[in-house]
This record gives structure tokens, C-alpha cells and sequence, in this order.
């Protein structure tokens, strides 16, 4: 696992992705870059690792 305790996601897409695949809640800030913009931030496990490792493969293999 990452040494930092949370990961952070600034699609919400994937943000949903992530919430029906692990079952995890995110919590949602302000983006200190990008006024208006939101970051989505998952605790940094294992689990959410692997599912976000599927999701990009399967991003891959069905993208256009």
C-alpha cells in the first residue's frame, strides 16, 4: 500500500466507479487548482487499488 492515506480523483465518473465497485465513500473538496473543479478523495487501500487497476484495464481494452 501507498504511504499516503488517502488517494485523490478528480473525475467523478471514476469517483462513482470506484464508490460501486469497493463499496468505499469519498469524501469531496474544493480543488485548490482548478476554481470550481471538486477532488474526490477515497482512503488509500489495497482494495481501491486493484479496483482501479481493473478499471484502467477495461478502459483500455474498450476504449475507441
Amino acid at each position: 500500500m501507498n504511504q499516503n492515506k488517502y488517494y485523490a480523483v478528480k473525475s467523478i465518473d471514476l469517483a462513482k466507479a470506484l464508490v460501486f465497485i469497493t463499496g468505499q465513500d469519498y469524501y469531496k473538496f474544493e480543488d485548490k487548482k482548478n476554481d470550481g473543479k471538486k477532488i474526490h478523495s477515497f482512503k488509500d487501500t489495497d482494495v481501491l487499488r486493484s479496483a482501479l487497476t481493473e478499471i484502467m484495464t477495461l478502459k483500455n481494452i474498450y476504449k475507441q
